[in-house]
């Protein structure tokens, strides 16, 4: 039954990969599962913060595709 709860804890950390560090991946790798809620607390941060920066450069891209294809249009 261990073994079960183990693999649930895996797998609800698993979102937090891209943020851990280095030492909190070789953890993980070793089979820790007891990070802290401090721990999860800054994994959230940094993945919304990763998922804003990412939002933010699909929409700066996006609004400099709709501008060349108005002065695309412009052109005609």
């Amino acid at each position: 039954m261990k073994s079960n709860l183990n693999i649930i804890k895996l797998l609800e950390l698993e979102r937090y990969i891209p943020v851990m560090t280095r030492d909190e991946l070789r953890l993980l790798e070793e089979g820790e599962t007891g990070f802290g809620t401090k721990d999860i607390a800054r994994w959230k941060k940094l993945l919304a913060d990763r998922s804003k920066k990412m939002n933010d450069r699909f929409e700066a891209a996006y609004k400099r595709q709709e501008e060349l294809c108005r002065q695309s249009k412009a052109k005609k």
